[in-house]
């Protein structure tokens, strides 16, 4: 005899929910249906539970590998905005376990024009600082790929300043990637005036009087937007500003 399909559905709803409990008001986790947590957190959006992130990160062995397919996943333009989140809490989880796996996912995906980025974008500069001097190389290839959108460079520039502040002995190595990218002679024809802006803006920060020659050429050549980097005479006074000191709160603290 077969159940009614209220009892069915009651028992498809059990199924799903027994590996949760509420004890003293907080959300017991099981990571044995690994699958169900995931559930949560890709349903989650913006606000995720205490209880979720204390039990997701203290079984990073479990939960690695299913974030790392989140965060590889390929998201169409029109994806819901709950998609772009999911894929953003994988980034922050995974920095927050330094694991460097998910710096090839961010080589590969960086590189894709038909993916809805902006959530990664977001909060790139939070996280992948966590993995300090190892992620120079990742981000100075997505810089020098002029197949990557603006965007991705635009961040990856951005963020190997921030590297460079908070590890200084690698900000020669920093400055260097970054002076490379700024265009030479014929090449400063082409039409990246928003990611050679942007490198300015970093190498003014980063104090590199050693680029002003190089640069002045780029503002002599006109490429370069005022608005992003400012005018020549603001560049040359950055120059002779104290440095700047950056400090940096672990990724999971974007969720404090």
């Amino acid at each position: 005899m077969t159940g009614s399909p209220h009892s069915t559905v009651a028992r498809e709803w059990y199924n799903q929910t027994e590996s949760l409990a509420l004890v003293h008001g907080q959300m017991i986790f099981n990571a044995k249906d690994n699958q169900l947590v995931m559930t949560h957190l890709e349903r989650a959006g913006a606000q995720v539970s205490a209880d979720l992130i204390t039990h997701i990160d203290a079984h990073a062995a479990v939960y690695a590998p299913l974030l790392r397919t989140r965060l590889a996943q390929r998201l169409p333009l029109n994806s819901h905005e709950d998609a772009l989140y999911a894929r953003s809490h994988a980034l922050i989880f995974l920095s927050h376990w330094h694991d460097v796996a998910a710096l090839d996912i961010i080589a590969e995906v960086f590189v894709r024009t038909d993916d809805l980025l902006d959530g990664l974008y977001e909060v790139f500069e939070a996280t992948i600082p966590a993995f300090g001097p190892t992620a120079i190389p990742v981000l100075a290839d997505i810089v020098r790929n002029d197949q990557a959108s603006a965007a991705a460079r635009i961040v990856c520039v951005t963020t190997l300043g921030y590297i460079a502040h908070l590890h200084p002995l690698s900000a020669r190595s920093i400055i260097k990637t970054l002076r490379d990218a700024l265009p030479v002679g014929a090449d400063i024809a082409r039409d990246d005036f928003e990611v050679w802006s942007w490198v300015v803006t970093t190498l003014a920060e980063l104090r590199s009087k050693a680029a002003a020659a190089q640069v002045d050429e780029l503002y002599k050549a006109g490429v370069l937007d005022p608005n992003i980097c400012g005018r020549p005479e603001e560049y040359r006074r950055a120059l002779r500003e104290s440095p700047i000191k950056a400090t940096f709160a672990q990724p999971l603290t974007l969720y404090s």
